[in-house]
């Protein structure tokens, strides 16, 4: 599960990684990836 979810992010960076311009942005993300894990899981 965990190995799925780590694939997961790593699309979804791929994908949007160019968007993330600011480290604000960087953390923005990661509170949303983690929020919707917590709700997923």
């Amino acid at each position: 599960m965990s190995a799925g979810w780590l694939n997961c992010t790593s699309n979804f960076e791929g994908q949007f990684g160019h968007f993330t311009t600011t480290t604000t942005t960087d953390a923005l993300f990661l509170f949303l990836r983690l929020l919707f894990f917590i709700i997923t899981f």
